[in-house]
């Protein structure tokens, strides 16, 4: 019973894909807002102030603006974690006073996005491979009901004919190969030439 096998509509195909798209342009866009601006900000007060107070040094290191995201978000982590142990400090240095709830709530925006991308590519593959296994489960629906048209008509050779018809499948399609060369028909061999006729011959 096809009604009663899971599935979802071929347009889940697409909407997966397109929720997936877009978490990654926010993720991209936001990752990038962070880097630029906050853990910027963060990197370079504290190199100006590493002097100053030696504490500063090596704590704040900014992220590779290509690397992955598991390392992005990692370290971006670890500069909040730093940040908000020395949040006294750096406010006295000017980082501001929203710095770290502003930085906190960014990088939890940045994990939901990830979270989304991943369910919406989820999503996608699992329509996809349910709309297969359907396609398969019709196969095998198809077959059973053919034995029973097989077993009915078996005399019956115009139902037989028209059941074979309407389930043959077109194919399979292959690629147009556009630029070969058709092969040229093969040339046929001439007809040989009548032998002349001789006076001798003409005699006999």
């Amino acid at each position: 019973d096809l009604h009663s096998f899971p599935t979802r509509r071929s347009s889940d195909l697409g909407e997966g894909a397109r929720r997936e798209h877009a978490a990654v342009a926010s993720r991209n866009k936001l990752r990038q807002t962070i880097r630029s601006q906050q853990l910027k900000r963060l990197t370079q007060l504290a190199q100006l102030n590493a002097s100053a107070h030696p504490e500063l040094a090596g704590k704040y290191n900014l992220p590779a603006s290509n690397g992955p995201n598991r390392s992005f978000i990692l370290q971006a982590q670890s500069m909040l974690a730093n940040a908000t142990d020395q949040k006294d400090l750096l406010a006295q240095l000017g980082v501001g006073d929203t710095f770290i709830a502003d930085l906190t709530t960014a990088l939890a925006t940045f994990d939901q996005a990830t979270a989304t991308a991943h369910a919406s590519r989820a999503d996608h593959v699992g329509a996809r491979t349910e709309l297969s296994a359907l396609a398969r489960r019709c196969e095998q629906e198809v077959e059973v009901i053919g034995t029973f048209i097989e077993a009915t008509s078996a005399n019956d050779e115009q139902v037989i004919g028209a059941w074979r018809s309407a389930r043959n499948v077109a194919g399979p399609f292959t690629r147009s190969r556009h630029n070969e060369p058709p092969v040229p028909a093969p040339t046929p061999n001439p007809e040989p030439a009548p032998l002349p006729v001789t006076a001798q011959a003409k005699a006999a």
